[in-house]
């Protein structure tokens, strides 16, 4: 199986996931492991174990449903989890979205 290649907004995309996602469990499930947290996680959420952990590891973007499924129960936004947050040109709209700028290559 050959790799894909990535562009590289979706890889800030991804990490921004990852970064965000350990995050809000560590804050939403102290003194639990991420193990254990993603066990109730799931069981709350549906969201399968297997996918916690791939969006966790960076390796996988997620369908925006899921998304907003797991920021909801996480009690963040789905645009939070996946703004990169040391990117300079995230702003939010008019209507509350984040906008993101990516440079152009």
């Amino acid at each position: 199986m050959a790799d894909r290649i990535v562009p590289h907004p979706a890889l800030l995309v991804r990490a921004a996931l990852s970064a965000s996602l350990i995050a809000e469990v560590r804050r939403n499930y102290p003194n639990v492991a991420l193990s254990a947290a993603y066990v109730t996680i799931e069981r709350y959420t549906s969201v399968s174990l297997a996918t916690l952990q791939r969006i966790a590891a960076g390796n996988s973007s997620t369908r925006i449903d899921t998304l907003a499924v797991l920021a909801s129960h996480l009690g963040t936004t789905a645009a939070a989890l996946a703004t990169p947050p040391d990117n300079p040109g995230a702003r939010r709209g008019s209507a509350g979205a984040v906008i993101v700028d990516f440079p152009r290559r």
